[in-house]
């Protein structure tokens, strides 16, 4: 036995040292109905998350049949359960909930539910870690805090990643404005004014170039047969040019020739057949 151990209140020493360290979520399901028999009956269940993932997003993987026997359970019997408790925890603190029957710490079985000691320990030490951080963060920015003009190239900067990248995957225009106005909540007036300036520049730019586009395929499509054909035939050898550098093949292949729409227009086959 060590020197803390002999510290230790007699009733004690025998019982394992819980770690306090805060590795993520400890939370507490509550099932509209007991699952079991008369002696034996389950209405909660204890379980504890990793960060980043939050006790809801736990949740989801319950109910999608990724989690505890008794969560697949209730799935399978159509029994509905929810969160009651969400506290800052670790495994150790779960295996120590176990130790207990959930319903002392549950809400809407037993009124004014105590919050066990031990949990209470973690919810303080998650207390002073946030206004540690807190403080950091204050600290840090009152030793540099951005200029106008860097909060606006920061806006700038993120709305044109944002704006390339939903164009590069199709998202339609109304739709990237859209997106783009809801995500800029809680982000000081400078950002946001170099945000919006981005977004408008970019999204009226590629309202322009949508616009070109259309404008040339309708000419495309409107133009005679024979510059539909020499349109082919140049993008062809641009092609082929491209791919067989230096000793361009720029022809048109026999098949390619015969898929082009001028070899199908009634007068230019009436024409070949004269010839």
């Amino acid at each position: 036995m060590n020197a803390k151990d002999e510290d230790r209140h007699p009733r004690r020493r025998g019982l394992p040292r819980i770690s306090k360290k805060i590795t993520g979520r400890v939370y507490i399901y509550h099932a509209d109905e007991p699952l079991g028999g008369d002696k034996h009956q389950a209405r909660h269940y204890t379980g504890s998350t990793k960060y980043p993932k939050t006790a809801e997003e736990r949740l989801d993987d319950h109910r999608d049949g990724k989690g505890a026997a008794i969560t697949r359970a209730w799935n399978e019997r159509g029994i509905k359960y929810r969160i009651v408790r969400d506290w800052p925890g670790n495994p150790h603190l779960e295996n120590q909930l176990k130790l207990h029957s959930a319903k002392l710490y549950c809400p809407e079985c037993t009124p004014n539910a105590r919050v066990p000691k031990l949990v209470q320990q973690f919810i303080k030490r998650e207390q002073r870690s946030k206004r540690y951080y807190a403080r950091k963060e204050a600290a840090l920015m009152a030793i540099r805090a951005p200029a106008k003009a860097e909060r606006q190239k920061h806006g700038a900067e993120a709305a044109a990643g944002i704006v390339a990248a939903h164009l590069e995957a199709g998202t339609p225009l109304e739709k990237i404005r859209e997106l783009a106005e809801n995500a800029t909540e809680g982000k000081p007036a400078d950002y946001v004014e170099g945000w919006d300036r981005q977004i408008n520049a970019d999204l009226a730019m590629a309202k322009e170039l949508e616009q070109r586009d259309e404008i040339e395929r309708e000419r495309a499509e409107n133009a005679p047969p024979e510059e539909r054909y020499t349109a082919a035939l140049t993008a062809l050898a641009d092609r082929q040019q491209a791919e067989t550098e230096p000793n361009p093949q720029w022809l048109p292949t026999a098949a390619e020739l015969a898929a082009h729409p001028a070899c199908h227009d009634p007068e230019h086959n009436e024409l070949e057949a004269a010839g």
